[in-house]
């Protein structure tokens, strides 16, 4: 076992990404934040224009054209390379997650395929969202921040540090309310998880709460769920909206009293503040502040996804890795002891078998038969105990795993049948041709459509084309988990007639069976409840 983790950084976010990439975005995000410095410097310098001088007039507009140009084309191929550089991110962090959860569901062989999907869409959605795309805008609201403060500066020390100070109040606001924010939106989040819990019990519940004559009284406590999930809604709304109420009255303040301070210095000719500089600053020093703002918001994106941009997991080694000689053809379970939680399954269970021998385990419901099949398999973990194959202990590449759900893909036989392996034609039809396929599948069988999860093929079909890929890899042990239980007896019995006369091992858990059929081939009977101590 090899335990593996990556962790979703700057760092990490950086080695990803082409040098090239980085330093497009570098300079793209520098000259696509001075739009707010333009704004301020072009309309403050209008009125010291001399409307009269037409040569100056045309100097002005190309400079602010060209400059205006400058900064949305470089604004349109940041967001373009933003874009590329999500879609490079996006597939590393999917491609990460998917391998991490192939490689964990060894030891959760009940991990849901759709349960995985979803989740790898939620979660790379969100470090889409609250990270990769603030963790790129964060830089561009940086650069936004300390050019509009340079300008802001450069035009009037005095009074841009009192435009910045005021500015900076209308921080005040959200973060006096900071706290109290987030106590409301917690109250609103654990009662919309209370409502979901409900409604999602009234619903799997609803054939009893009919049965029951109950109805009325579950409905009652749906409709106060639903009243108290709207009403703390209501009041996080309300509260969002009284904290917007006060930054609008210190946006009268802060938005007036610089300018009334720079009217007062202008008429007084103090520090040559004139027209022209109250105009910049007072549109370039709305930008610092707003993109301070902006800094704050990310940050706090990017805090909430640190959780789930751990990713670890345990990763088996390849058989390649762990290849071993192999001496002599028998398979071994020795001492084997199995717990689910407190639960004793089995407990130093034995068995072996030889050269192409076969066996069936069966036991009454619940004894633990496929538990026994996922040990020896290594889907699951053990307590204690070997299990050993030609004097080795017994990997992936050893065996065939064979359930009544057989996994098939959208595709042809030929792809279902290699798995996208290099066979030949003639070594495919050879091993349809043994599970009786290739003639039931017309003249062009490795062409056949099987289409999504197999739909278009029958039960016993499915079965026997799982059984030819284990041929096909001349595999030399069969492990079967009641594959004939969906299949009506003729299909079973010839399902079991094939397996018994594969020349390999065959372990195959099955609650009933064709006593005759198992007797007529020298089959063992291993029964769990009687050999469990």
């Amino acid at each position: 076992m090899n335990k593996k983790e990556v962790n979703v950084t700057l760092k990490w976010v950086l080695s990803n990404l082409n040098p090239w990439m980085i330093l497009c975005l570098f300079i793209f995000g520098v000259t696509s934040s001075f739009e707010g410095v333009l704004n301020g410097y072009i309309l403050g310098y209008i009125p010291r224009l001399n409307v009269k001088d037409g040569h100056s007039l045309i100097v002005f507009g190309i400079a602010a054209v060209l400059s205006y140009l400058t900064v949305y084309v470089s604004l349109f191929l940041f967001s373009l390379l933003m874009q590329k550089a999500i879609q490079t991110l996006n597939e590393k962090i999917k491609g990460i997650y998917f391998r991490a959860n192939f490689a964990s569901s060894f030891n959760n062989p009940n991990l849901d395929s759709s349960e995985v999907l979803n989740n790898m869409t939620s979660i790379s959605k969100q470090i889409e969202e609250k990270y990769f795309e603030p963790l790129l805008f964060l830089f561009q609201s940086l650069m936004t921040v300390i050019s509009s403060t340079v300008v802001v500066l450069m035009t009037n020390p005095v009074l841009g540090l009192i435009y910045l100070a005021l500015s900076f109040m209308s921080l005040l606001p959200s973060y006096l309310g900071k706290e109290k924010m987030k106590i409301k939106t917690d109250m609103w989040s654990h009662s919309n998880s209370n409502f979901l819990a409900i409604t999602r019990d009234l619903f799997a519940g609803r054939f009893e709460i009919t049965n029951f004559g109950v109805k009325k009284l579950f409905m009652q406590r749906f409709d106060h769920s639903l009243y108290d999930e709207e009403q703390r809604y209501y009041q996080l709304n309300a509260f969002q909206y009284v904290l917007q109420f006060i930054s609008w009255l210190f946006a009268i303040l802060i938005t007036l009293t610089p300018i009334f301070i720079g009217l007062w210095m202008a008429k007084n000719n103090i520090l040559g503040v004139t027209v022209s500089t109250i105009l910049t600053l007072t549109l370039t020093a709305d930008h610092v502040v707003g993109g301070f703002r902006q800094l704050t918001n990310f940050e706090t994106q990017i805090q909430s996804t640190e959780g789930i941009r751990k990713i670890s997991w345990t990763e088996t080694k390849t058989d390649q890795e762990i290849a071993q000689p192999v001496a002599g053809n028998k398979l071994v379970v020795e001492n084997l002891s199995v717990k689910r939680g407190d639960r004793e399954i089995f407990k130093n269970l034995s068995l072996s078998l030889n050269e192409n021998e076969k066996m069936i385990i069966t036991g009454p419901s619940g004894v633990g038969k496929s538990t026994l099949l996922n040990a020896i398999a290594g889907y699951i973990p053990i307590e204690m105990g070997d299990v050993k194959f030609g004097g080795h202990k017994l990997k992936y590449s050893d065996f065939v795993f064979i359930s009544q759900n057989i996994w098939l893909f959208a595709g042809t036989i030929r792809e279902n049948l290699s798995l996208l392996q290099n066979f030949t034609d003639e070594e495919l039809v050879a091993s349809l041709k043994k599970v009786g396929l290739y003639k039931e599948l017309g003249s062009k069988a490795l062409d056949f459509e099987i289409k999504e999860q197999g739909k278009n093929l029958s039960g016993g079909q499915a079965q026997r084309l799982a059984v030819a890929r284990g041929l096909l890899r001349h595999k030399k042990i069969f492990l079967l988990d009641e594959i004939t239980s969906s299949l009506d007896h003729q299909n079973a019995d010839e399902v079991h007639r094939l397996i018994y006369q594969l020349p390999s091992i065959v372990i195959e858990v099955a609650h009933n069976f064709n006593e005759k059929i198992a007797q007529e081939n020298n089959v063992k009977i291993f029964n769990l409840a009687q050999n469990t101590k």
